[in-house]
């Protein structure tokens, strides 16, 4: 069960329809699945289905099984190879030793707003409940072969690079923008992948993008995560920076309890 520098093959036996989710990552043993864009929770899931069981399928020819988990239980940063793109390529030169025990992998979940300012509350609502999300999807507890005694040790090795961790809020989106030019303008970041906060507004997408959960191999515990966050960032609109509140109205809890009649609540 060691780490399998497979990417490659991954690559070239993919199914023409799975090539543009099965994508590159950092390491040459890590995939990336990126899904379209979804409306239900329950899409995303089914996309991720159909993209493990192709890539164990070509797996079974070659030795190799996908895992979902926040860390690799033994892997040691010798076994790591970088994927040679040219963005890797640059933050391995940043990052050096940080970026090779770079051994941890995540579940990345955006929800879309058709506002900035409304996708500013979703991102201030989350902030809140970000150990909560961990919570629900902690993976993590051995490293290098030792139990850690955390339950998501993937998230402290996280913390180790700059520009990561928990973020502050942000009282408008031009508030959010002064401080996304301050550090590209002194070139400390070249665009907003280069800001690992636990949850990050993504302008270039329309999105509030939930990054603190570990990879979980649990289809029914992804869906849950995917319903409580798009809930979240619902409930956001009519509130004020901070609040951490039900739906107060029969006409807000009716919305609520109609959205969340699609979805399957565990």
């Amino acid at each position: 069960m060691s780490l399998s520098n497979s990417s490659d093959i991954i690559f070239k036996q993919l199914p023409e329809k799975l090539k543009s989710i099965v994508q590159p990552e950092v390491l040459t043993s890590m995939v990336e699945i990126v899904t379209p864009v979804c409306e239900k929770p329950e899409d995303v899931v089914s996309y991720f289905r159909e993209a493990l069981h192709e890539i164990d399928r070509i797996g079974e020819s070659y030795g190799f099984r996908s895992s979902a988990l926040g860390t690799h239980p033994f892997a040691k940063k010798e076994q790591t190879e970088i994927t040679v793109k040219e963005r890797y390529l640059k933050l391995l030169e940043e990052l050096q030793i940080l970026l090779r025990q770079f051994l941890i992998y995540g579940l990345h979940i955006h929800v879309g707003f058709s506002d900035r300012e409304m996708a500013v509350k979703g991102y201030n609502m989350t902030i809140n409940y970000l150990p909560l999300f961990l919570a629900l999807s902690t993976s993590s507890p051995f490293f290098y072969g030792e139990f850690t005694g955390l339950h998501s040790y993937r998230t402290k090795i996280f913390e180790q690079l700059p520009r990561a961790g928990i973020p502050e809020y942000f009282d408008s989106f031009s508030h959010f923008e002064e401080l996304f030019y301050t550090l590209k303008d002194r070139g400390f970041i070249e665009s907003i992948k280069d800001i690992w906060w636990d949850v990050r507004i993504h302008p270039d997408l329309g999105t509030v993008e939930l990054r603190v959960c570990d990879a979980n191999p649990e289809m029914d515990r992804i869906e849950l995560i995917i319903s409580l966050f798009q809930g979240l960032c619902f409930l956001a609109q009519g509130r004020k920076r901070g609040e951490i509140l039900l739906p107060d109205s029969k006409t807000e809890q009716m919305e609520c309890n109609q959205i969340l009649s699609k979805w399957k609540v565990y």
